[in-house]
């Protein structure tokens, strides 16, 4: 699954399910290689690969990519759990370079 805006594509993979046999290097496939020819293919002048969280950062800078601050819309129907949600992310500690780094895909 990738969204892009025409100038930009984002890469999100978003695992497997349960009891499936694992497909090994999928991520990558679908995250980096198929995005990356996408994008050449379409006119993208950026592709973020997408932010996994601290694990992902060097494997994203060794492979050319400078991780950035993206930004996240679900749909929460259940008002508590939005709640809960919106409490969470008030209080996040954001990593140094997210407050120079933003997303070009907005």
């Amino acid at each position: 699954l990738s969204f892009s805006n025409g100038t930009c594509i984002c890469g999100r993979y978003w695992g497997y399910p349960l009891g499936v046999e694992k497909v090994r290097y999928l991520h990558f496939e679908c995250c980096y290689h198929r995005l990356i020819e996408h994008a050449i293919a379409c006119g993208c002048h950026h592709v973020e690969p997408g932010n996994g969280g601290e694990s992902i950062f060097k494997p994203q800078r060794d492979r050319g990519f400078e991780p950035v601050a993206t930004p996240s819309f679900h749909f929460i129907p259940d008002s508590r759990l939005l709640g809960k949600i919106k409490l969470k992310a008030a209080n996040i500690k954001w990593p140094s370079w997210a407050a120079t780094s933003r997303s070009a895909y907005f």
